[in-house]
């Protein structure tokens, strides 16, 4: 047995153990599970590993370094099985880390001029609009007037701080970023000191997973379009949620008749901008599963941004954890 082979049969055992460790009385054991599915993950053989199968991918490196996608285009994804062999999670594997890496390349670059793109030609509120739906929300039990987040608020996909000056005043305890790009949590803690008490450098999922301490929100704002399947990063968001925690986030809309929800197809799919486009359907077929189940108190659609004259529409969602 290969070393990805090997790994990905580990974290999977690891992962289904996961939805039988849920509430308090099992947290100890399941911070234990999640921090050894990141170890794995980020060993030092299976990462080497994975890196070969792409380096060793010449038609791969071509894509990449053309910035063009690999996953919808029969010959490149023949190459791509060609050098993970019959492996399936290695195939996905050496699709995600590339995708990833073009995510980063691609916001390390923007950084600097993030901010100013996004509130001006691209009219971008999802950080408001996600404000104003916390806060219509009936105020949960414990918590003061106006306020989201009392223990422990994450920013996930923080960029340059948009959401973060957003929600500071309403956050009482502590509100930590966490971002892919290490361009943008450079600018993020230059331009807003003093709004995060921590910024974190990482994926999604990875840096949930390495978490102790449970929050009651997590905000995910424009970091979904940048994800396929979302099933691991509800997981990891459900797993290191308090009951009664809040999870808000946005997603680019999908109609019915692009894309089905599972099991009759993905719920998702790619648009021309290679931004991915959740539906309706799936984010609630998501939030449905009784391994890792939501309530859904808010889900509302609207403009996103702009696109030079056309108007992205998506989703506003929060969800709760029952």
């Amino acid at each position: 047995m290969g070393v990805i082979e090997d790994t990905e049969s580990k974290v999977a055992a690891l992962r289904l153990r996961l939805p039988d460790l849920d509430g308090k009385a099992n947290k100890r054991e399941r911070t234990r599970v999640n921090k050894d599915i990141y170890e794995l993950e980020q060993g030092e053989q299976y990462v080497q590993a994975v890196r070969a199968l792409i380096e060793t991918n010449r038609v791969v490196a071509t894509a990449a370094a053309a910035s063009v996608d690999i996953a919808v285009d029969d010959a490149r994804s023949h190459a791509v099985q060609e050098a993970a062999g019959n492996n399936a999670e290695a195939k996905a594997q050496v699709v995600g880390l590339h995708f990833r890496r073009q995510v980063e390349d691609l916001f390390d670059e923007y950084a600097p001029s993030f901010k100013r793109e996004l509130t001006g030609g691209l009219k971008y509120r999802s950080p408001q609009i996600l404000e104003e739906a916390l806060v219509a929300l009936p105020r949960r039990p414990g918590m003061s007037e106006g306020v989201v987040s009392e223990s422990l608020a994450i920013d996930l996909g923080c960029g340059t701080g948009l959401a973060g000056v957003c929600l500071r005043h309403r956050c009482r305890g502590r509100l930590v970023g966490n971002d892919l790009s290490r361009g943008m949590l450079r600018e993020a803690a230059k331009a807003h000191p003093g709004v995060y008490d921590e910024l974190s450098a990482g994926d999604a999922v990875s840096f949930l997973t390495r978490q102790a301490a449970s929050a009651d929100l997590i905000l995910a704002a424009d970091v979904l379009p940048y994800m396929h399947s979302l099933t691991d990063l509800f997981d990891a968001v459900h797993a290191n949620l308090s009951s009664g925690g809040l999870f808000a986030f946005t997603t680019e809309h999908a109609t019915p008749d692009e894309v089905a929800c599972p099991p009759d197809g993905p719920g998702w799919i790619e648009r021309a901008s290679e931004r991915m486009a959740h539906s309706e359907a799936y984010v609630r077929w998501l939030a449905a599963r009784d391994a890792c189940s939501f309530e859904v108190l808010s889900l509302t659609q609207g403009r996103l941004r702009q696109d030079g004259s056309a108007a992205i529409n998506g989703n506003h969602v929060v969800l709760a954890k029952p």
